[in-house]
């Protein structure tokens, strides 16, 4: 069942199974008894405050980053789910994962550490 809205997901009385309740694309509702719901939501990166910013945007929107998570805007780095992902395999790509955002975030960390040494604003200071 694609397409559909869900409105509620509830135990079975048989208690061996899960219930759902769903609006079908065409209207109608639906309640079926299933051991297994998929729920599968579509994401899209977050980059409208650095598009805002002037920085370039690449694959499905994501913000563009080079391979130490600098932006095209100077002194300006991102990591995570709204950034595109130098991949060995895919290329550049988009990847919503948080292995990849976590990586991702240690590696503007460490490059921008090393650059704040040499005069570049890497981010706020306390």
């Amino acid at each position: 069942m694609t397409g559909a809205q869900v409105s509620a997901i509830t135990r079975a009385p048989s208690g061996d199974l899960l219930r759902v309740q769903a609006t079908e694309s065409s209207g109608s509702t639906l309640t079926c008894d299933t051991d297994l719901v998929l729920v599968v939501v579509g994401v899209r990166p977050d980059a409208g405050l650095a598009a805002a910013a002037g920085a370039t945007l690449g694959v499905k929107g994501a913000i563009e980053v080079d391979e130490y998570m600098r932006t095209s805007l100077p002194d300006v780095y991102a990591a995570g789910d709204c950034v595109v992902t130098h991949h060995r395999l895919l290329g550049t790509t988009w990847l919503p994962l948080g292995t990849t955002a976590h990586k991702q975030g240690r590696i503007a960390g460490e490059h921008s550490a090393e650059t704040a040494g040499s005069g570049a604003v890497s981010g706020p200071r306390s």
